[in-house]
Protein backbone atom coordinates (compact mmCIF):
# COMPACT_ATOMS: atom_id res chain seq x y z
CA UNK A 1 0.00 0.00 0.00
CA UNK A 2 2.74 2.44 0.89
CA UNK A 3 4.48 1.83 -2.44
CA UNK A 4 1.23 2.25 -4.41
CA UNK A 5 0.40 5.44 -2.50
CA UNK A 6 3.85 6.85 -3.17
CA UNK A 7 3.49 6.11 -6.89
CA UNK A 8 0.12 7.87 -6.99
CA UNK A 9 1.59 10.95 -5.29
CA UNK A 10 4.47 11.05 -7.79
CA UNK A 11 2.07 10.62 -10.70
CA UNK A 12 -0.15 13.46 -9.50
CA UNK A 13 2.90 15.69 -9.06
CA UNK A 14 4.01 15.00 -12.62
CA UNK A 15 0.53 15.78 -13.97
CA UNK A 16 0.51 19.04 -12.00
CA UNK A 17 3.86 20.09 -13.42
CA UNK A 18 2.80 19.23 -16.96
CA UNK A 19 -0.44 21.18 -16.55
CA UNK A 20 1.57 24.26 -15.59
CA UNK A 21 3.74 24.13 -18.74
CA UNK A 22 2.41 26.09 -21.75
CA UNK A 23 1.61 23.94 -24.79
CA UNK A 24 4.10 25.95 -26.89
CA UNK A 25 6.89 24.72 -24.63
CA UNK A 26 5.76 21.11 -25.01
CA UNK A 27 5.89 21.39 -28.79
CA UNK A 28 9.25 20.05 -29.46
CA UNK A 29 11.94 22.46 -28.78
CA UNK A 30 12.06 25.22 -31.22
CA UNK A 31 10.41 27.44 -33.75
CA UNK A 32 8.71 24.73 -35.80
CA UNK A 33 6.67 21.68 -34.85
CA UNK A 34 7.55 19.41 -37.78
CA UNK A 35 11.34 19.27 -37.58
CA UNK A 36 11.75 17.54 -34.22
CA UNK A 37 12.97 14.25 -35.72
CA UNK A 38 15.09 15.88 -38.43
CA UNK A 39 18.86 15.58 -38.22
CA UNK A 40 18.92 19.17 -39.48
CA UNK A 41 16.84 20.62 -36.65
CA UNK A 42 19.73 22.70 -35.27
CA UNK A 43 20.42 24.11 -38.75
CA UNK A 44 16.74 24.89 -39.28
CA UNK A 45 16.64 26.70 -35.93
CA UNK A 46 19.68 28.74 -36.96
CA UNK A 47 17.96 29.76 -40.18
CA UNK A 48 14.87 30.79 -38.24
CA UNK A 49 16.90 32.73 -35.68
CA UNK A 50 18.74 34.56 -38.46
CA UNK A 51 15.47 35.44 -40.14
CA UNK A 52 16.35 33.48 -43.28
CA UNK A 53 13.29 31.22 -43.02
CA UNK A 54 9.89 32.25 -41.72
CA UNK A 55 7.98 28.98 -42.12
CA UNK A 56 6.03 27.18 -44.82
CA UNK A 57 2.39 27.51 -43.65
CA UNK A 58 1.52 31.20 -43.38
CA UNK A 59 0.06 32.92 -41.53
CA UNK A 60 0.68 30.47 -38.66
CA UNK A 61 4.21 29.60 -39.79
CA UNK A 62 4.76 26.93 -37.16
CA UNK A 63 6.06 24.42 -39.73
CA UNK A 64 9.23 24.27 -41.81
CA UNK A 65 8.25 21.43 -44.19
CA UNK A 66 11.75 19.87 -44.04
CA UNK A 67 10.93 17.14 -46.56
CA UNK A 68 9.52 19.42 -49.27
CA UNK A 69 11.50 20.68 -52.27
CA UNK A 70 12.50 24.34 -52.45
CA UNK A 71 11.03 26.32 -55.35
CA UNK A 72 12.84 29.08 -57.20
CA UNK A 73 10.78 31.82 -55.58
CA UNK A 74 11.44 30.43 -52.11
CA UNK A 75 15.15 30.21 -52.89
CA UNK A 76 15.15 33.86 -53.92
CA UNK A 77 13.56 34.78 -50.59
CA UNK A 78 16.10 32.66 -48.67
CA UNK A 79 19.03 34.27 -50.47
CA UNK A 80 17.78 37.81 -49.99
CA UNK A 81 17.11 37.29 -46.27
CA UNK A 82 20.55 35.73 -45.84
CA UNK A 83 22.08 38.75 -47.61
CA UNK A 84 20.14 40.99 -45.23
CA UNK A 85 21.51 38.97 -42.31
CA UNK A 86 25.05 39.54 -43.59
CA UNK A 87 24.34 43.19 -44.33
CA UNK A 88 25.20 42.45 -47.94
CA UNK A 89 22.20 43.56 -49.97
CA UNK A 90 24.52 45.93 -51.82
CA UNK A 91 26.96 43.11 -52.54
CA UNK A 92 29.40 44.00 -49.74
CA UNK A 93 29.50 41.71 -46.73
CA UNK A 94 29.58 43.70 -43.47
CA UNK A 95 28.57 41.13 -40.83
CA UNK A 96 31.41 38.62 -41.12
CA UNK A 97 33.10 37.84 -37.79
CA UNK A 98 36.54 37.55 -39.38
CA UNK A 99 36.27 40.35 -41.94
CA UNK A 100 39.58 42.19 -42.26
CA UNK A 101 39.91 45.83 -41.31
CA UNK A 102 42.67 48.05 -42.66
CA UNK A 103 43.53 51.64 -41.75
CA UNK A 104 40.17 52.38 -40.15
CA UNK A 105 38.00 51.02 -42.95
CA UNK A 106 35.24 48.76 -41.68
CA UNK A 107 34.77 45.08 -42.52
CA UNK A 108 33.36 44.56 -45.98
CA UNK A 109 34.70 47.88 -47.30
CA UNK A 110 37.94 46.34 -48.56
CA UNK A 111 38.61 44.39 -51.70
CA UNK A 112 41.25 43.33 -54.17
CA UNK A 113 41.96 46.31 -56.40
CA UNK A 114 44.49 44.77 -58.76
CA UNK A 115 47.20 42.12 -59.16
CA UNK A 116 50.57 42.39 -60.86
CA UNK A 117 52.80 39.45 -61.76
CA UNK A 118 56.55 39.92 -62.16
CA UNK A 119 58.71 37.29 -63.86
CA UNK A 120 61.74 36.98 -61.59
CA UNK A 121 64.55 36.49 -64.10
CA UNK A 122 67.77 35.22 -62.59
CA UNK A 123 70.31 37.93 -61.67
CA UNK A 124 73.31 38.52 -63.93
CA UNK A 125 75.61 37.12 -61.22
CA UNK A 126 75.51 35.84 -57.67
CA UNK A 127 76.79 37.95 -54.76
CA UNK A 128 79.11 37.54 -51.83
CA UNK A 129 77.51 38.63 -48.58
CA UNK A 130 78.18 39.26 -44.91
CA UNK A 131 76.41 39.01 -41.56
CA UNK A 132 74.31 42.00 -42.61
CA UNK A 133 71.79 41.96 -45.45
CA UNK A 134 73.38 42.42 -48.87
CA UNK A 135 71.32 43.23 -51.95
CA UNK A 136 71.32 40.52 -54.62
CA UNK A 137 69.41 42.65 -57.12
CA UNK A 138 66.12 44.16 -58.23
CA UNK A 139 63.48 41.68 -59.36
CA UNK A 140 61.06 44.10 -61.02
CA UNK A 141 58.65 47.00 -60.60
CA UNK A 142 54.92 47.46 -60.07
CA UNK A 143 52.45 50.35 -60.03
CA UNK A 144 50.42 51.08 -56.88
CA UNK A 145 47.16 52.87 -57.67
CA UNK A 146 46.11 54.31 -54.31
CA UNK A 147 47.98 55.88 -51.42
CA UNK A 148 45.61 54.42 -48.79
CA UNK A 149 45.79 50.82 -49.99
CA UNK A 150 47.94 47.95 -48.73
CA UNK A 151 50.10 45.65 -50.82
CA UNK A 152 50.72 41.93 -50.34
CA UNK A 153 53.98 40.82 -51.97
CA UNK A 154 54.63 37.11 -52.61
CA UNK A 155 57.72 35.38 -54.02
CA UNK A 156 57.52 31.83 -55.33
CA UNK A 157 60.72 30.27 -56.61
CA UNK A 158 64.13 28.99 -55.59
CA UNK A 159 66.97 30.63 -53.64
CA UNK A 160 70.60 29.58 -53.55
CA UNK A 161 73.82 30.16 -51.66
CA UNK A 162 77.10 28.38 -52.35
CA UNK A 163 78.51 28.56 -48.81
CA UNK A 164 78.55 30.38 -45.48
CA UNK A 165 80.84 30.26 -42.48
CA UNK A 166 77.83 29.73 -40.21
CA UNK A 167 74.72 27.58 -40.00
CA UNK A 168 72.90 29.06 -42.99
CA UNK A 169 71.69 32.08 -44.95
CA UNK A 170 68.58 34.24 -44.75
CA UNK A 171 66.88 35.73 -47.80
CA UNK A 172 64.58 38.75 -47.55
CA UNK A 173 62.13 40.34 -49.98
CA UNK A 174 62.01 44.14 -49.92
CA UNK A 175 60.20 46.99 -51.67
CA UNK A 176 62.16 50.12 -52.54
CA UNK A 177 65.13 48.59 -50.69
CA UNK A 178 63.18 48.69 -47.40
CA UNK A 179 61.92 45.75 -45.36
CA UNK A 180 58.28 45.59 -44.37
CA UNK A 181 57.32 47.00 -40.99
CA UNK A 182 54.60 44.33 -40.70
CA UNK A 183 56.61 41.29 -39.59
CA UNK A 184 59.14 39.72 -41.96
CA UNK A 185 59.27 38.42 -45.52
CA UNK A 186 62.12 35.94 -45.21
CA UNK A 187 63.23 32.42 -46.07
CA UNK A 188 66.21 30.50 -44.70
CA UNK A 189 68.63 28.03 -46.24
CA UNK A 190 70.63 25.67 -44.04
CA UNK A 191 74.34 25.09 -44.49
CA UNK A 192 73.79 21.45 -45.47
CA UNK A 193 71.41 22.56 -48.25
CA UNK A 194 74.03 24.74 -49.95
CA UNK A 195 76.06 23.97 -53.01
CA UNK A 196 75.02 21.69 -55.82
CA UNK A 197 73.60 24.50 -57.92
CA UNK A 198 69.90 23.72 -57.46
CA UNK A 199 68.97 25.77 -54.40
CA UNK A 200 65.76 25.20 -52.43
CA UNK A 201 62.12 26.08 -53.23
CA UNK A 202 60.66 28.82 -51.04
CA UNK A 203 57.56 30.96 -50.72
CA UNK A 204 57.85 34.38 -49.08
CA UNK A 205 54.86 36.63 -48.45
CA UNK A 206 54.19 39.79 -46.49
CA UNK A 207 52.31 43.09 -46.29
CA UNK A 208 53.50 46.62 -47.03
CA UNK A 209 51.10 49.22 -45.63
CA UNK A 210 53.10 52.43 -46.01
CA UNK A 211 53.75 52.68 -49.74
CA UNK A 212 52.57 55.72 -51.64
CA UNK A 213 50.86 55.62 -55.01
CA UNK A 214 53.23 55.23 -57.95
CA UNK A 215 56.05 52.95 -59.10
CA UNK A 216 57.80 50.63 -56.64
CA UNK A 217 60.66 48.15 -56.98
CA UNK A 218 60.87 44.65 -55.50
CA UNK A 219 64.32 43.37 -54.58
CA UNK A 220 65.95 40.32 -52.97
CA UNK A 221 68.52 40.47 -50.18
CA UNK A 222 70.66 37.86 -48.37
CA UNK A 223 72.70 37.64 -45.17
CA UNK A 224 74.88 35.02 -43.49
CA UNK A 225 74.25 33.62 -40.04
CA UNK A 226 78.00 33.93 -39.64
CA UNK A 227 80.23 36.68 -41.01
CA UNK A 228 80.58 35.76 -44.69
CA UNK A 229 78.81 33.89 -47.47
CA UNK A 230 79.09 33.41 -51.21
CA UNK A 231 76.97 32.63 -54.25
CA UNK A 232 73.76 34.28 -53.07
CA UNK A 233 71.07 34.42 -55.78
CA UNK A 234 67.52 33.48 -56.75
CA UNK A 235 66.53 31.24 -59.68
CA UNK A 236 69.77 29.20 -59.76
CA UNK A 237 70.21 27.68 -63.21
CA UNK A 238 68.07 30.48 -64.70
CA UNK A 239 65.06 28.27 -65.31
CA UNK A 240 62.80 31.37 -65.48
CA UNK A 241 60.21 29.73 -63.23
CA UNK A 242 60.38 32.18 -60.31
CA UNK A 243 57.79 34.94 -60.02
CA UNK A 244 56.54 37.67 -57.71
CA UNK A 245 52.83 38.38 -57.26
CA UNK A 246 51.67 41.82 -56.12
CA UNK A 247 48.15 42.19 -54.71
CA UNK A 248 46.81 45.64 -53.90
CA UNK A 249 43.95 45.80 -51.39
CA UNK A 250 41.94 48.82 -50.38
CA UNK A 251 38.51 50.33 -49.80
CA UNK A 252 35.91 49.87 -52.48
CA UNK A 253 36.40 52.56 -55.13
Amino acid sequence: MQVRKRRMIIGLAVLLVVAMIPMAALAAGGTFTDDDTSVFEADIEWLAGAGVTLGCNPPTNDQFCPEEAVKRGQMAAFMRRFAQFLGAEDGIVSNADDAKTLDGYGPGQLGLIKTTSINAQCPFSSVSFTGSFTKIGNIGTFEKDYADSEVVVSFNGRVYAASVNGTGARFELRVDDAATTEGRIRASMKDEEMGGGTGIPVTMQGVFDNLGAGTHTVSMWVESSGTTGSGGMWDPGCWSSDHVLIEEYGPAK
